[in-house]
């Protein structure tokens, strides 16, 4: 579906899983540097058998570091972000909370990014700037 998947499965307990829910060999598990190339056209093949929605569904249950690539516009919405509060709607818009998140110093979104073009003058001349 043009659709990707991220992967991050560096560790071994969560490489392992990947591996077995792709259903690769044991050859193919071994991860060796030589084969690199081959192991990521294998994995490639594999992603391309199903859309995004459907490895998304397929993968949710293990702990293999993949998730999907999402667009800014889904990103808010995906269950992950959610549960988490990642994301705050100010205006009608979503901004991505302050990362990371500090309990004596928590971060706080003050109001709606400018629109393009709205007060840059005066936010450059606030942090020193000269302007011509």
């Amino acid at each position: 579906d043009g659709r990707y998947m991220a992967v991050g499965a560096l560790e071994e307990q969560f490489w392992s899983a990947l591996a077995d829910a792709l259903g690769l060999t044991d050859e193919e598990k071994k991860r060796r540097p030589a084969d690199a190339q081959a192991l990521i056209a294998r994995m490639e093949a594999i992603f391309l058998t199903a859309t995004q929605a459907q490895w998304s569904e397929r993968l949710a249950d293990i702990d293999g570091c993949v998730t999907p690539v999402l667009s800014l516009a889904e990103a808010p919405a995906h269950p992950h972000n959610r549960q988490r509060a990642t994301y705050r709607t100010l205006d009608g818009i979503d901004h991505p909370q302050p990362a990371p998140r500090l309990s004596r110093t928590p971060g706080v979104i003050q109001g709606p990014a400018p629109r393009r073009g709205e007060g840059g003058a005066e936010r450059l001349r606030a942090w020193g700037v000269t302007l011509p």
